[in-house]
């Protein structure tokens, strides 16, 4: 659980859609500042990154023409009442 820590809190969101595109998750810990989770029969990505005191970024993507993932969906959280 202690992997999960610098997700607790109370956070303000503002969500970015850079493309009008639109089960269960399997996870994974890239680092310790990042949970990864692939949305399983959607071929959705989420990732979760820790990028700085009090900050936290949620990417979505999903796959491209070629293979790679495009971001499909972004999300920008901070802390509302930073410790």
């Amino acid at each position: 659980m202690d992997k999960f820590a610098f997700l607790l809190g109370d956070w303000d969101l503002d969500y970015q859609f850079p493309k009008s595109t639109f089960g269960e998750a399997r996870r994974g810990f890239p680092d310790d500042e990042t949970l990864f989770l692939n949305w399983h029969d959607s071929l959705l990505t989420q990732s979760f990154v820790n990028t700085g005191p009090d900050r936290v970024t949620l990417r979505m993507g999903h796959p491209g023409p070629r293979g790679e993932y495009e971001l499909i969906m972004e999300v920008l959280m901070s802390r509302r009442n930073p410790a």
